[in-house]
């Protein structure tokens, strides 16, 4: 290897050098941002309040800031700055600036999320939850269905004396959540 310093390299062509190789890290650390939250697409993340915005809250979520809309808020919340939240990674889209990542707490599928997280059950596929319909912060109706006879769907979702189902309440504001069991049948689904 021979070492071969230009004559024409000069004090501007040093300065270009140096910016196209800040650039082209701060690319890659963008590409390898997009790359470790698109792994996380439909999961539930724990991010940290940094402020609130006239849109929204801004939410780090470690390597990327991103902004909770007020819509995808449970109404009635109010965070402060540091406080540790869960959402719901929705979607990451590749933008010029780097990786734009949709958050929410009101999706159905965070509730999902939530459900697996606090039933163990849930988590192992014993019980199935077949479907949610979801008034964020007001109510919410979540149908479960046991694929083991000896496991009742709804009093394994509640837990003794509420305590599995209250976890999720508390996470959720307070919301109201009926926990009902799945039929195919539509005349026995509406009854339960």
């Amino acid at each position: 290897k021979i070492d071969v310093t230009p004559s024409d390299f000069g004090r501007l062509a040093a300065q270009t050098a140096k910016q196209v190789i800040i650039q082209r890290i701060r690319e890659a650390e963008k590409d390898g941002a997009y790359e470790e939250y698109i792994k996380k697409q439909g999961e539930m993340i724990t991010g940290i309040v940094q402020r609130k915005e006239l849109n929204g809250y801004l939410i780090n979520l470690g390597k990327i800031e991103t902004i909770l809309p007020f819509s995808d808020s449970i109404p009635g919340e109010n965070y402060r700055p540091k406080d540790h939240i869960k959402v719901l990674v929705v979607d990451i889209k590749k933008t010029p600036k780097g990786p734009m990542i949709n958050i929410s707490r009101a999706n159905p599928n965070f509730l999902k999320k939530l459900f697996d997280l606090e039933i163990p059950e849930v988590h192992q596929g014993i019980i199935e939850v077949k479907a949610i319909s979801r008034e964020p912060g007001r109510r919410s109706k979540v149908a479960v269905i046991s694929h083991d006879k000896k496991v009742g769907a709804v009093g394994t979702c509640i837990g003794h004396m509420g305590a599995r189902i209250q976890n999720i309440v508390k996470e959720l504001n307070n919301e109201r959540i009926d926990v009902i069991e799945w039929s195919d049948d539509i005349k026995v689904l509406i009854a339960n």
